[in-house]
């Protein structure tokens, strides 16, 4: 017997699902003991149901025994084998009218249970295609399309919206009429165990040096590292989690990528306020000052970091001129204080001294901008670690003497959860608001912010590429367009680049290509079928829920197609472009809502030819992973090398223990 195991969530189930594999054989006592299994008191729950489905349509017809398959189909709340009057039709024109009137006679069966009306209207598609053979094609045509009409005007196949196995995203209607296996379909809604949740750790703090919250940053003084690190001293071991976690995050930017940890001083960076918002000490001077001026910005509002300090140079307004001063460092008492001086040694005044700023040399040399960092945090780990990790049974425990609450648990899996993944499996692709790049005729590229105007409204440069004819997907998540027109693009193409006042200026006839990234770069189709195909294998995944620069992951247990609709030449010609470009309204396009966002599917000759987003927000994932395998508690953790996951194991162990079991 082919491995009826894929995809069942139970584990009672699984357990009897793989006796029967085991004995080749399904009789009524296992039948039985599945229902048994699956009504457990609490009732039969939504994965149970699905996975009782699944093992009615994957095992072999051979395989059931007496009444067996009977009994779990009644309880399943389905009825057995259907009997019809369709091979009584001998003429094809009259089997319309035959169908209407037992549909009829049968309504109230019919009705209550969506099998039964599916096997109904199997029954009379397939005397159909027998008697279209020998019927002229247009009136074969001419009646299965009639035949179709009445089954959704009645409302045969409403409860079957959701299903479809294959994933090709058509109803059981299309289907049926198409003359596919019927047996082999299942509900489009797929459903695994939550995972657990908790803050996402953000490291900016509120400016300067700070405590933190033990409950909402890994790095505060009296937080779960902290408590770690006493564990570690006791058992004679370095400690330095906590100041690990404590260094700031963007020292980078002073050159010291060894000495980077996880901590940013202030939600909002500023170059004007650069030592107290970032926690980054520029002069120095071993203090973290307020008032520091700092270019660390590009034009394009990105940091960019230098090799070591000395590269950045010091400057003053002296006499009105940007002029480099000198600076030194003198210490007394294990006390640092910068001394700056002009060429000729001499102090600065008051005034001068208020416009002293350090230049990075591959920046903007501007000290006016400032980056959002109030999304920064370990949301990817915390997603991460509730993945692999059983959510805590306990509220607290004490390990050798120190208190340990729930979120601190939760903190130290968070740390550790990326060194206890063998690998991630990514769809789709991280959106990085990379400048658009206008390619000239003559080889030059101008890069920065392409703006497009219609009758004095912003047009999306997606929407109009995709909607172009020289439009082309290229690799990750950039589209171009070749030889743009200027009825497409107008005569002029602007561009706006940071620092610029006034946007450059190209002629159409100038322009060779147009490159973009794209924020909605998932083909609905695409994703729908992954994220069915992964959630099947019994597993929660991670989703990046914003489709801008910032990346917001979670879990994601559930996913779901919840209805459709064949659209008419009116409504497409309001769809936003798709994946391909523009739908053609010669082809057949279904409109579907689904968890993600409400999208478009376009069908030619039965094969998905082009999809699009037709929500308001692109598919609202910007991309989805998940982990590949797990290391259970061992090997080195790069992301904080003094919290080792062996020890964090063992507090883990006692917040699992089960304190209301019997002994024995």
């Amino acid at each position: 017997m082919t491995t009826i195991l894929t995809g069942l969530k139970d584990t009672k189930l699984r357990m009897i699902a793989k006796e029967i594999e085991t004995t080749n054989k399904i009789d009524e006592a296992d039948v039985s003991r599945l229902i048994k299994s699956a009504n457990d008191g609490k009732g039969i729950s939504a994965s149970e149901r699905h996975d009782l489905e699944k093992l009615l349509a994957h095992i072999p017809a051979e395989a059931w025994k007496g009444d067996a398959f009977n009994t779990l189909e009644d309880y399943l709340g389905k009825l057995p084998s259907l009997t019809t009057k369709a091979a009584d039709v001998s003429e094809l024109k009259d089997l319309v009218s035959a169908f209407k009137a037992e549909f009829f006679d049968r309504m109230t069966e019919l009705s209550k249970i969506p099998t039964r009306a599916l096997a109904f209207l199997t029954d009379y598609v397939g005397q159909a295609q027998k008697l279209s053979t020998r019927a002229e094609p247009e009136l074969a045509k001419e009646i299965m399309k009639n035949l179709e009409a009445e089954a959704e005007r009645l409302s045969l196949l409403r409860q079957f919206s959701k299903t479809d196995r294959d994933r090709d995203l058509r109803t059981d209607l299309d289907e049926v009429l198409a003359g596919r296996d019927v047996t082999a379909y299942e509900n489009s809604s797929v459903e695994t165990d939550s995972t657990w949740k908790t803050t996402y750790w953000p490291m900016a703090g509120s400016g300067g040096i700070q405590d933190g919250n033990p409950s909402t940053n890994l790095w505060a003084i009296g937080g779960c590292l902290d408590k770690f690190d006493t564990i570690l001293e006791a058992r004679g071991l370095e400690k330095g989690a906590l100041k690990y976690e404590r260094q700031p995050s963007l020292n980078s930017l002073i050159g010291k990528t060894s000495e980077k940890g996880h901590w940013v001083a202030d939600d909002t960076p500023s170059e004007d306020n650069a030592e107290w918002t970032t926690g980054v000490d520029f002069n120095g001077d071993g203090k973290i000052t307020k008032g520091v001026r700092v270019d660390f910005l590009n034009q394009h509002k990105r940091m960019v970091g230098v090799q070591n300090i000395n590269q950045y140079r010091v400057v003053a307004d002296i006499d009105g001129k940007e002029t480099i001063i000198n600076k030194r460092i003198e210490e007394k008492d294990g006390e640092k204080t910068i001394i700056y001086s002009k060429e000729d040694g001499s102090a600065l005044t008051e005034a001068e001294l208020n416009t002293v700023r350090y230049l990075n040399p591959n920046s903007d040399k501007k000290i006016s901008e400032s980056i959002d960092t109030g999304w920064w945090g370990s949301c990817d780990k915390v997603t991460l670690g509730g993945l692999l990790f059983r959510a805590p049974i306990k509220d607290e425990v004490e390990f050798e003497g120190v208190k340990f609450n729930k979120q601190d648990m939760l903190g130290l899996l968070t740390v550790i959860a990326q060194s206890q993944s063998t690998g991630t499996e990514y769809f789709g692709h991280r959106y990085n608001k990379e400048p658009d790049v206008v390619y000239l005729k003559n080889g030059r590229q101008i890069k920065g912010n392409v703006i497009l105007e219609k009758d004095g409204r912003p047009v999306s440069l997606t929407f109009q590429i995709r909607k172009s004819e020289g439009f082309m997907r290229t690799h990750g998540d950039n589209v171009y367009v070749s030889d743009p027109s200027a009825e497409e693009f107008g005569e002029v193409i602007k561009v706006g680049q940071r620092g610029v006042a006034e946007p450059v200026e190209i002629p159409i006839n100038e322009v060779a290509h147009i490159l973009t990234e794209e924020r909605d770069d998932m083909n609905p189709v695409e994703l729908m079928n992954t994220l069915f195909k992964w959630l099947d294998e019994g597993k929660p995944i991670a989703k990046d829920s914003d489709t801008g620069v910032q990346v917001w992951n979670s879990t994601l247990s559930s996913a779901q197609i919840s209805s459709m609709k064949k659209l008419d030449r009116s409504d497409i010609k309001y769809l936003n472009p798709g994946h391909k470009g523009l739908a053609n309204p010669e082809n057949e396009i279904y409109s579907y809502y689904s968890s993600a966002d409400n999208f478009w599917v376009e069908f030619k000759d039965d094969k998905v030819v082009n999809a699009g987003w037709n929500g308001s927000n692109g598919g609202n994932y910007d991309f989805i992973w998940r982990p590949t395998g797990f290391k259970d508690f061992s090997g080195d953790n790069p992301r904080n090398p003094f919290v080792k996951p062996e020890i964090v194991k063992e507090i883990y162990d006692m917040f699992m223990e089960d304190d209301s079991a019997p002994a024995g």
